[in-house]
């Protein structure tokens, strides 16, 4: 399978601008260009192979159904399961004992590591519109790039995971454990750093 980069969204998290929400699109003759390669050049194709592999998963995956299992877990009354709960499907994973697609992952996860400024290509799609302070990729946040095959029917979301904080230098360093663990729903996130 080959994976390109699709249209980026940007969310803003403010409360000055709640719905505020810009896209930038990743045309096929999109030229880029990398922090160690500055020269522009066609966009790149990441090629992945996958092998199939068994997962258990609920029969009935629902947002009601799950809505009403999240919400029975927070009233400290969690459901049990029975095993006709389950359902065993062969999915398609990562064939990671392919050293090409293990290092086009790497080359997708280090894209989110890469914050390009000064890109006038944005688009407002959302409001209010033309609101233009206080609204922006913020230095610290969640960041990372979304990735989809020809046919659109595998998605690859390459997020920034957490750096060293040792001094909690500049970027995302100060933010990224508690962003990292807040998006994946650990509880660790929740844990002073103290």
């Amino acid at each position: 399978m080959c994976f390109t980069m699709q249209p980026i969204g940007e969310k803003c998290s403010l409360r000055n601008y709640p719905y505020q929400f810009r896209r930038l699109d990743i045309h096929p003759d999109t030229l880029v260009a990398t922090e160690n390669d500055p020269q522009l050049r066609p966009r790149p194709r990441h090629r992945l192979s996958s092998r199939t592999r068994p997962i258990s998963r609920l029969v009935d995956r629902s947002k009601e159904t799950i809505e009403d299992m999240l919400y029975a877990h927070r009233a400290h009354h969690p459901r049990t399961f029975s095993d006709d709960d389950w359902t065993t499907e062969i999915i398609p994973m990562p064939n990671i004992t392919d050293k090409t697609t293990v290092l086009n992952f790497a080359h997708i996860a280090a894209d989110a590591y890469i914050e390009a400024e000064g890109t006038e290509d944005w688009l407002d799609i959302g409001q209010p519109y033309n609101a233009t302070s206080n609204f922006g990729w913020e230095g610290d946040g969640l960041r990372g790039h979304i990735f989809a095959d020809e046919a659109n029917t595998t998605v690859i979301i390459g997020l920034k995971g957490t750096s060293p904080a040792v001094f909690d230098g500049a970027e995302t360093t100060t933010n990224d454990k508690i962003n990292d663990n807040l998006f994946f729903s650990c509880c660790c996130a929740r844990v002073s750093y103290w």
